[in-house]
């Protein structure tokens, strides 16, 4: 409907050429890291958990799932999301403030196609090992997880690369290196690869000491790490694999999906044979979005039940550590299992 405006439509295409000046005048607490401008969230919080692709000019909020965009829709939201009329006249008055000598530099360096950085993942991958004597199960058995599962595997010496944030303008300093991680690998709904998820570990089992030990890499948006299950009848989920594996220890015959975060676990793609799905989701506000996400994505889809599935404690991870195998086992089971004679068995 806005673009129908062809003011609006001119006023988008200077906004998509001119993303990293808008993103510094809409966002003064934002920064660079790298090819990315980041913020806390559409009101302009610190912090790092919506990311504006530069050379794109698209917009995703991580920590809440349902927040993304082209630039015009980031401008629009920022606005106050309700009156295009305020929106033309905010990119107006954006558009026309003086740019920065520090802004008029574009992002330097070709940026990676969707197919590039899945065949990176997918190299990545086939060099795994299988987790056997591993500081990867060595991390997983920290954390209560002794059983094989279905797409983790190891890699001794993972290469990793982030970005040192900066101010806006400010030209951002990449950090490479190489180290053991624990690799999930992602999957679309047709099983097809989409994408790796990496945990980096020390030498102690731990996580690894960097601003960010987490990392993915690939398409894996709607995707999942299917870590344990082929009939997805029952289906349980959780916003990350950590999690998911807690919960397939003293499940075996539970089919166990893992996202990446709570806004990956809100996009998830979930199979049309799944009749219920349980969302295992942090205890926090953020489980609660991708939970209300989950439910608004698939509310019309027939003969599903879609239940929220919330841990005792933060969650299923801590609640497998504090409570052991069996209280994990037992609340799962209340959750669904008066539910299958009607919707599996019959």
């Amino acid at each position: 409907m806005a673009f129908s405006d062809p003011e609006l439509s001119d006023l988008a295409a200077q906004a998509r050429e001119n993303a990293l000046h808008v993103c510094a005048h809409l966002f003064p607490n934002g920064c660079v890291a790298g090819r990315s401008f980041c913020v806390g969230n559409i009101g302009g919080d610190a912090g790092d958990s919506l990311k504006v692709n530069l050379a794109k000019g698209r917009f995703r909020d991580y920590a809440d799932g349902t927040c993304h965009g082209d630039i015009l829709n980031l401008v629009h939201l920022a606005s106050g999301g309700h009156d295009w009329l305020r929106t033309k006249q905010r990119l107006r008055e954006i558009l026309r403030l003086p740019v920065p000598e520090e802004f008029r530099a574009k992002p330097k360096g070709p940026v990676k196609s969707t197919a590039e950085l899945q065949a990176l993942a997918q190299r990545i991958w086939r060099g795994t090992r299988n987790l056997r004597n591993t500081l990867g199960a060595r991390y997983l058995l920290r954390r209560g997880i002794g059983r094989h599962l279905f797409n983790l595997a190891f890699d001794a010496s993972c290469w990793w690369g982030w970005w040192q944030k900066t101010r806006p303008g400010e030209k951002g300093v990449q950090h490479t290196g190489r180290g053991p991680a624990l690799i999930a690998r992602f999957q679309d709904l047709h099983g097809r690869f989409a994408g790796i998820h990496r945990i980096y570990l020390s030498q102690d089992g731990g996580k690894a000491d960097m601003p960010d030990p987490k990392m993915s890499l690939g398409d894996i948006y709607g995707a999942a790490c299917r870590l344990q299950g082929r009939d997805v009848r029952v289906l349980f989920t959780t916003e990350a694999v950590e999690d998911g594996a807690a919960v397939a220890t003293p499940l075996p015959e539970l089919a166990v999906w893992a996202a990446s975060s709570a806004g990956h676990l809100g996009e998830m793609d979930i199979p049309v044979g799944t009749r219920i799905l349980l969302v295992g989701a942090d205890n926090d506000d953020a489980g609660d979005k991708a939970f209300e996400r989950l439910v608004e994505r698939l509310q019309d889809r027939e003969g599903l039940v879609i239940i929220r599935a919330r841990p005792v404690l933060k969650d299923w991870n801590e609640d497998l550590l504090k409570l052991g195998p069996q209280a994990v086992a037992a609340r799962i089971r209340r959750f669904y299992q008066h539910l299958v004679q009607e919707r599996i068995a019959a």
